[in-house]
């Protein structure tokens, strides 16, 4: 059972990886913008709760993915590798802490939890 589940896991993975190369190439700042989310911009409450709580959800999920995905954008746009690992290592923490944050604060819709670059959307995929 426990193989099982393992050779799942290894093949959702395994499936899930490639599209963390998936990126949008943006041109490298100094430091990370905090962009508003499209839940911020939604007129009614209800679209904004729930907007919220799939950004948040869906960044806890996948901020993971960072960690590929800093130093791939890094290694493409010629700059330092190390770089890209540390923003990757850094951006994937706060991904997913800010995930949680903002899912487990979805009624709180006034309450904005800042992600850096506006986190993960579903977009980039």
């Amino acid at each position: 059972m426990i193989k099982k589940i393992a050779v799942l896991l290894i093949l959702t993975i395994g499936l899930i990886s490639p599209s963390s190369f998936a990126t949008e190439f943006r041109v490298p700042g100094a430091a990370a913008s905090y962009d508003p989310s499209k839940w911020q911009k939604e007129p009614e409450y209800i679209d904004r709760a729930f907007g919220k709580f799939t950004y948040g959800v869906w960044n806890f999920m996948m901020g993971w993915m960072q960690l590929a995905r800093k130093p791939y954008e890094a290694s493409v746009l010629g700059d330092n590798l190390f770089v890209g690992i540390g923003k990757g290592i850094a951006y994937s923490i706060a991904d997913m802490a800010g995930g949680a944050a903002n899912a487990l604060t979805f009624p709180i819709t006034a309450l904005k939890i800042p992600i850096p670059e506006g986190g993960i959307e579903a977009r980039e995929f």
